[in-house]
C-alpha cells in the first residue's frame, strides 16, 4: 500500500471527525509531551476522554515505539498505534492495553479502518502529566478561577499542573485539555 505519514494522518483525522460527528471534540497534532522528549501524532480529545494515536507509516521503523507508548500512556487515557504495514510487529511490541488500528485499502477514495486490537484504559495515565502541556499563564488563571485565589507565585509549572489536576479530578481532565486548547487557539489568534 505504501502509505506516507501525511497520508495516514490526514485519513485518520477525517475518519475521527466523521466517526465522532455531532460530538464536541478537538483533534490536536504534534504536541510535545513528557518534558519535550516525545511528540504525539494525533490526539482526539472529547469532553470525557483523551485518545492518542501514533502513526507508523510504511517508511517508519519501530525502534522508538516502546518508549513512545510509555510517554503516550502517561498523557492519554487510551493509546493506539496506526499502521498499514507494521501493525503485526507493533501488536507484538506493545502491551495489551494499546490499540492497533490498521489503515487498510483505499475504497471509494477512503481508507478502510480495521481494529486488530481495541484500546483499553492506560494503566500509566497520570492526570497531571496530561496538564503538563499547559502554559503557566493558563494554569494560574484556571487555578485562581476554581479555588477563588491565585496560587503562590513561586510555584513551578509542574506544581501548578498537579494542583489543577487535583481541582479537576480524574473525570475532568479531558474537558480541561479541551478548554486549554481553545484558550491557546484564541491566544495565538488562530
Amino acid at each position: 500500500m505504501n502509505y506516507s505519514e501525511g497520508f495516514i494522518r490526514s485519513a485518520l483525522k477525517l475518519h475521527l471527525q466523521r466517526k465522532h460527528s455531532g460530538t464536541d471534540l478537538r483533534i490536536a497534532e504534534e504536541i510535545h509531551i513528557d518534558s519535550g522528549l516525545c511528540r504525539f501524532d494525533v490526539g482526539l480529545i472529547t469532553g470525557t476522554a483523551m485518545h492518542g494515536f501514533e502513526n507508523k507509516s510504511d517508511q517508519d521503523t519501530l525502534t522508538r515505539l516502546e518508549g513512545q507508548v510509555e510517554s503516550y500512556g502517561k498523557f492519554f487515557q487510551q493509546v493506539s498505534i496506526v499502521s498499514s504495514l507494521h501493525w503485526h510487529d507493533a501488536q507484538a511490541l506493545t502491551p495489551q492495553w494499546v490499540g492497533i488500528l490498521i489503515a487498510g485499502k483505499v475504497r471509494q477514495g477512503e481508507v478502510t479502518w480495521i481494529w486488530a486490537r481495541r484500546p483499553k484504559a492506560s494503566p500509566l495515565f497520570v492526570p497531571a502529566e496530561a496538564l503538563s502541556i499547559f502554559w503557566h499563564e493558563y494554569l494560574t488563571e484556571r487555578i485562581t478561577a476554581l479555588q477563588g485565589s491565585p496560587p503562590p507565585k513561586r510555584w513551578t509549572r509542574a506544581k501548578l499542573a498537579d494542583q489543577l489536576a487535583s481541582l479537576c479530578g480524574h473525570e475532568g481532565i479531558a474537558a480541561e485539555v479541551m478548554r486549554f486548547l481553545d484558550w491557546r487557539h484564541t491566544k495565538l489568534g488562530k
